[in-house]
């Protein structure tokens, strides 16, 4: 399967994007688009515990709906913060004493799906303990803050590929924990958002009806990085601009939505969008977009808002993740012994206006 880059009309479409990003137009209006934060209200900012806290949310973040995986994980982080019987798995030094069936146990709570790797989650813990006194910080220590060597290390810890490690960067360097001086050169994570809105836009051209994200995801990560360099924008801004445009705007297959929301609207090839990767690890022609007829959308008639419509993910409460940590399979019950005495009353995850973060 052959590609190629349009560069031309990457400069006629990425600055506009960018901008329209900045100055928080059409879609990017909406607060909560990105899911990372708020981080949970134990945690202090920019600490050890924060470092632990993304590398394994991070970690995680593969063939899930990241808008969705990010709040639960929180909430998971919140439930171990209040029921102490629960091993906090986000602390190496604990994660890496534990057996496998323990730590599967634990993120279960989260349903976390095909990325429930227990193993690489106990020898990362190690590693992390034994070379780097149990914070990721450590790594990049010796790196001088150059990104491209502290993805390479990156790398070398298990389910941290290239776009894993880049996400992880992103969010330490966009959030402002830890700069590094060269974060032009980031290759960022590539995901279906990307593949699919580079080619409805006429940025990527795929000659044929699929393609594999393992055979695209590498070069366009380059290519973002290349033209961002040239055309002298954030490639982490142009990340963060196609990833909320796909998770809150394309995700909806909604024209109506689409027009009220989306700044690219007339430049869209909405209904031959590729699909997603999950099924057989390649993205199909037509397979995405379903349209829909404008009159017959009920936000137009002042029925639904556009808030409601954007449906940012809340995750369930702590009393039903508790449940699920009292009620693992038959298998592991009886491992485990008899339920530990938690009064789920007391259990309370802090809404956002209660958490402060940069």
């Amino acid at each position: 399967m052959s590609f190629k880059f349009n560069k031309e009309r990457a400069k006629e479409i990425f600055p506009r994007l960018i901008d329209h990003y900045k100055k928080r137009k059409y879609i990017y209006q909406f607060d909560g688009l990105f899911p990372e934060i708020p981080i949970p209200s134990t945690i202090q900012w920019g600490s050890e515990q924060h470092w632990n806290y993304w590398f394994i949310a991070t970690m995680t973040d593969h063939a899930v709906v990241s808008r969705r995986h990010y709040p639960m994980v929180r909430a998971v982080y919140e439930l171990i913060s209040q029921v102490p019987e629960i091993p906090n798995i986000f602390d190496p030094k604990i994660a890496a004493e534990l057996d496998l069936g323990m730590i599967k146990r634990v993120k279960n709570i989260m349903h976390c799906g095909a990325n429930n790797h227990p193993a690489a989650l106990k020898e990362n813990s190690q590693r992390l303990v034994l070379d780097y006194a149990s914070h990721p910080g450590n790594i990049f220590e010796d790196l001088k803050g150059d990104s491209i060597q502290s993805q390479e290390v990156l790398q070398t810890f298990r389910q941290f590929g290239e776009g894993v490690s880049g996400l992880y960067l992103t969010f330490l360097h966009k959030r402002g924990v830890y700069r590094f001086r060269n974060p032009e050169d980031i290759k960022v994570k590539i995901d279906h958002h990307d593949i699919r809105i580079s080619e409805a836009l006429g940025v990527l051209e795929i000659d044929g009806d699929s393609i594999g994200d393992e055979v695209i995801g590498k070069p366009l990560a380059r290519f973002f990085c290349d033209i961002s360099k040239e055309l002298g924008i954030d490639v982490l801004d142009l990340d963060s601009a196609l990833w909320a445009l796909g998770a809150y705007g394309c995700s909806k297959t909604d024209e109506a939505w689409c027009l009220q929301t989306c700044s690219m609207y007339e430049e869209c090839d909405r209904e031959n969008m590729f699909g997603s990767y999950y099924m057989d690890g390649k993205l199909h022609r037509g397979q995405y977009w379903k349209r829909k007829r404008l009159s017959s959308r009920e936000m137009f008639d002042g029925v639904v808002s556009p808030e409601r419509r954007l449906n940012l993910y809340t995750p369930p409460p702590l009393e039903v993740l508790l449940k699920r940590w009292h009620n693992p399979k038959k298998s592991e019950r009886s491992e485990r012994g008899s339920k530990p005495e938690v009064n789920s009353n007391q259990l309370k995850i802090p809404l956002d206006s209660d958490i402060l973060f940069p």
